[in-house]
């Protein structure tokens, strides 16, 4: 036979918004902390008896009508809840995060370079990755979310990307055409078809529209980061009420 306890004695676990982990309140500490403004009636919670996580403030609700049964159950990890502002400059800071990966990249095309091939400008092929990687992201972004936060989200992305700096980049303003060009030949998801697409732009936008191996890093990192970054956004729920 199933436990019964007080409301009062209650454990709930409660997920702050943009945090990872979970805390575990009694219900009488959940109420003297939200109302101090420490937790949030919006605030993602679960206590045993429930199937699936639910804002705070219903939470409270349905434990305050009486005595609620208690069977055995363990806590579901809650979906990390952001904004649709914190979930743009996630993304921002991810488009800026594999630098290294093109330098990697160069490097390995510098390695692999024969007598006979052209000597490619890599200062003009790094600041095409970097741009390659700022559109998948946006790519990504508006093929992963649903329409009611993707037109924000993207908005707020594209404002990041305008106004940073790097050194070897003197604007972001190239990229407005980037994404026209290269949103012709990525209208879906990664593909053959559509990394050699994405490829040969690529390359044509490296000054060298031939070279294979510019294809095939271009079509590579199309194909890897947009991977990454939609398995990162399904990772993520979006709170339609805070924009």
């Amino acid at each position: 036979m199933s436990k019964l306890m007080g409301v009062d004695d209650r454990k709930i676990y409660v997920a702050r918004e943009n945090e990872d982990d979970y805390r575990l309140f009694s219900t009488r500490t959940a109420r003297g902390y939200l109302r101090t403004g420490l937790i949030q009636e919006t605030d993602l919670a679960w206590c045993e008896g429930m199937t699936e996580w639910a804002p705070l403030a219903r939470v409270l609700e349905t434990l305050e009508r009486g005595l609620v049964r208690r069977p055995t159950a363990v806590a579901p990890k809650p979906t990390a809840i952001v904004s649709a502002a914190k979930l743009a400059e996630t993304c921002f800071h991810l488009a800026l995060s594999f630098q290294d990966a093109y330098t990697k990249m160069i490097g390995d095309l510098q390695a692999t370079k024969s007598q006979d091939d052209e000597e490619p400008d890599y200062g003009q092929i790094w600041v095409e990755l970097v741009y390659l990687g700022c559109v998948v992201v946006d790519h990504a972004i508006e093929s992963s979310l649903s329409e009611d936060t993707r037109e924000v989200v993207l908005k707020l992305y594209r404002s990041h990307l305008y106004r940073v700096k790097i050194e070897g980049i003197h604007s972001f303003r190239p990229i407005k055409t980037r994404l026209l060009v290269y949103g012709q030949e990525a209208c879906n998801s990664p593909s053959p078809v559509a990394d050699e697409a994405v490829g040969q732009k690529f390359a044509q936008f490296c000054g060298n529209k031939y070279n294979r191996k510019l294809i095939k890093i271009g079509g590579t990192l199309f194909h890897n980061v947009y991977d990454h970054v939609t398995a990162k956004l399904r990772s993520m729920e979006i709170e339609k009420f805070r924009k």
